[in-house]
């Protein structure tokens, strides 16, 4: 049984413009809706490994389905179950930061216990058990399965995936486009 873990392509969105805490909820909602970079295609490597797969599953996000789609692959499952960890938010106006960084303070207030109009760590932690329990049912189902997903959740369910007995890579691979392939015995 095979597992593959996949990180969307880098999406369409800008990056540099400095923004306060009140905007950063605007450009989480703006960033699950962009498309993905067509400049920014993943390695044949990538492409190959995708193929070995016989079940395709993703988030139900545009950078999702669009990424398994230039894998080469069709989505077999869009599941809202499968969407990037939730991240707070804030609703303060000053200071202004870039968007990553913005995602690097609030995903460490996360890590805090801060879950302001997100799905605390515990919820976040439960979900990815759920998805990487999913994913070995269908692995279970079809021998290989593929999963295109998002940062954060792919890390967390890595860490489920190995703590379940899985091999894989030591860390999940959070580029866009990164991989890591999970084998059960």
């Amino acid at each position: 049984m095979e597992i593959i873990i996949i990180r969307h392509g880098r999406p369409v969105i800008e990056t540099s413009q400095a923004i306060s805490a009140s905007d950063f909820g605007a450009w989480v909602q703006a960033y699950d809706q962009a498309s993905i970079d067509r400049e920014c295609q993943p390695s044949s490597d990538v492409i190959n490994t995708a193929s070995r797969c016989t079940k395709v599953v993703c988030s139900h996000l545009p950078r999702s389905i669009e990424s398994a789609k230039a894998l080469k692959k069709t989505p077999d499952t869009a599941d809202f179950l499968f969407r990037e960890a939730e991240i707070p938010t804030g609703m303060w106006t000053y200071p202004k930061f870039k968007p990553k960084t913005w995602s690097v303070i609030f995903r460490v207030l996360q890590l805090f216990g801060y879950s302001a109009n997100a799905e605390s760590l515990s919820e976040i932690k439960s979900r990815a058990l759920t998805c990487a329990n999913q994913l070995i049912t269908y692995a279970e189902q079809h021998s290989s399965v593929l999963f295109v997903g998002h940062g954060t959740l792919n890390w967390f369910i890595h860490k489920q995936l190995i703590s379940m007995g899985w091999h894989g890579p030591a860390k999940a691979n959070s580029e866009h486009w990164g991989c890591g392939v999970y084998q059960c015995n």
